[in-house]
């Protein structure tokens, strides 16, 4: 009797705390958000402004889930030192580009997300543990059991808000309005989210066999689609190299997708594989998919790292390259490790455990660089650029000097005063003539001058080869309507370009010129009264021949008839 009423006191203690904790955050989101509406303090101050909201948006939700699950001093320091953690990172982001907003530069502020997830884990496994290294079954319990619940909760949340506007549209069927309009209050959305968010995380957290079911049912469903994936992943690397592996770089996505299937395999092996130990053993199709999917993460990675490096040797480093390398680096942890623990002979990819635990510990050392100077993607980009320029790798007319004064943050802009102020050479004078005119310009892309009717018409590109648009169909004044030729160029990209193709398309003795794209082409005739006329149009990403080329080969090439 008395641990029942213990354990009730303890659970509406909890509860009372985190309904708190829930109340303050949604008024500290409802006043940022308003305060971002109406220009006031502290969305004045855009250094504070950001920093309070990264704060609401990160600490709360950890707070929520470390109570009941850290000791109290162990949880107010990780409170403590997660705070801070976010508000240098976010000082250092706004001192790097000196204007930023929540907003802006996201794809590194971003990684928060998952520092604050991994973080967090790392010490309450080992608080539950009491030991700096935890067990793999604890790591895996906590991080799984919170992920389920988060999943739940907002669940939870999105319910409670579909009954909120269900009752409210019952009200106004009866012109009782005033029921929505208290649900669309700011002082009621915010507060009332994340109290109601809050108490779905107490309500999981005190049913312990409700997030373990739903973990064991998620984790089955997911082990399952283990070997359709591992089939995937082997029918792809066994294809590449009869379909070649250039085709990858032609993507220009390639880095990405790879990396995007390495993160699928990784989860599904973990949903495999669960908490390890002698008890858990998967049916023999799975173990044999863990295996095969472990083999092939390793390919996938080498292959995602050697297509990351040909675009760094051949064009140098940029922030988006920056950050696939980091990426890549944890990635080959996960693979590496995956791959001994699918050749492993003892027990079924047991090393597995140690990669998990020694990848996570691995990316948040990666993120926590990224998030400083030390690691900092625009700083090693513009380190590497310059790098470039000043050994000839890349000539002074190629390189790209808006990057440095556009899309570098501060290292770009004080890369371009340092070559500026250089004078020591004939080279360096060249560069810093280059860097001054770019630290004069206020925009990386001009305004470009009004091309008169002739000057459009000049950029097509006429075929056969060497021929010229008649003098009349240049001097023509020709309307804007759709077809118009003259418009052709200034709606055409590098690879649907505008192009012009000299032909007698009637029969009659005189050339016709056909203009367009691959979309369509617009055919125009000579008139009798000397007026180029459009006569017809043609669609040619309809028209193939058996062997596969296209008609615009055809015009290209000249091999067609009317």
């Amino acid at each position: 009797m008395d641990t029942g009423d213990t354990n009730d006191s303890r659970s509406s203690n909890l509860g009372s705390m985190r309904l708190l904790v829930g109340f303050v955050q949604g008024w500290m989101a409802m006043l940022l958000i308003n305060a971002g509406q109406e220009h006031l303090w502290p969305a004045t101050d855009q250094l504070l402004y950001t920093s309070l909201a990264a704060f609401t948006a990160l600490v709360p939700p950890t707070i929520l889930t470390g109570l009941g699950q850290m000791r109290m001093a162990v949880l107010g320091l990780w409170t403590i030192g997660s705070t801070a953690g976010v508000l240098y990172a976010v000082r250092h982001g706004f001192l790097r580009t000196e204007a930023m907003t929540l907003g802006e530069d996201s794809s590194v502020l971003a990684l928060l997300f998952p520092a604050m997830f991994i973080g967090y884990h790392l010490l309450a496994a080992a608080d539950q543990d009491r030991r700096p290294i935890a067990r793999y079954r604890t790591y895996f319990d906590i991080a799984w059991k919170n992920g389920v619940q988060l999943a739940l909760s907002l669940m939870f949340l999105g319910a409670f808000w579909l009954l909120l506007y269900l009752g409210a549209a019952l009200f106004s069927l009866i012109k009782i309005d005033a029921v929505l309009e208290l649900i669309q209050r700011d002082w009621f959305i915010y507060p009332m989210s994340a109290i109601v968010f809050a108490m779905a995380v107490h309500v999981s957290d005190m049913r312990v066999g409700l997030i373990a079911g739903a973990r064991t049912l998620a984790l089955m469903l997911l082990s399952w689609l283990l070997p359709v994936m591992a089939f995937f992943a082997v029918a792809f690397l066994g294809t590449l190299p009869v379909a070649g592996i250039e085709l990858l770089w032609d993507t220009g996505r390639a880095t990405g997708l790879l990396l995007t299937a390495a993160v699928v395999l990784v989860i599904l092996i973990n949903a495999a594989y669960q908490q390890g130990g002698e008890d858990v053993q998967p049916p023999a199709i799975l173990r044999f998919a863990a295996q095969i999917a472990g083999l092939a993460l390793l390919a996938i990675v080498a292959i995602a790292a050697y297509s990351i490096w040909l675009r760094i040797d051949q064009h140098g480093l940029t922030p988006d390259r920056v950050l696939g390398v980091a990426f890549v680096a944890v990635a080959s942890c996960y693979a590496a490790g995956y791959a001994v623990a699918a050749v492993w002979p003892g027990k079924w990819m047991r090393p597995l455990e140690a990669t998990n635990i020694a990848a996570a510990f691995v990316m948040v050392g990666v993120i926590v660089a990224l998030l400083t100077p030390l690691g900092d993607p625009a700083r090693l980009a513009v380190q590497d650029q310059v790098r470039r320029l000043q050994t000839g790798i890349v000539s002074v007319e190629k390189f790209d000097f808006n990057f440095l004064r556009f899309r570098s943050a501060r290292y770009g802009i004080e890369a371009l005063k340092r070559l500026a102020a250089d004078k020591s050479s004939p080279k360096a004078q060249a560069i810093a003539a280059k860097a001054w005119e770019a630290l004069g310009r206020k925009t990386q892309n001009p305004v470009k001058p009004v091309l008169s009717t002739r000057e459009q018409l000049a950029q097509i590109t006429v075929y056969p080869k060497g021929a010229q648009l008649p003098e009349s169909f240049l001097a023509q004044e020709w309307a804007d309507a759709p077809n118009s030729p003259h418009l052709c160029p200034g709606f055409a990209a590098d690879e649907n370009r505008c192009e012009a193709f000299l032909a007698d398309f009637d029969g009659d003795g005189q050339l016709e010129v056909m203009t367009g794209n691959r979309n369509h082409i617009n055919v125009w005739r000579l008139s009798s009264e000397k007026v180029w006329i459009s006569i017809g149009g043609i669609e040619p990403s309809r028209c193939f021949n058996r062997a596969g080329w296209s008609m615009l080969d055809g015009l290209r090439a000249g091999r067609f008839k009317t």
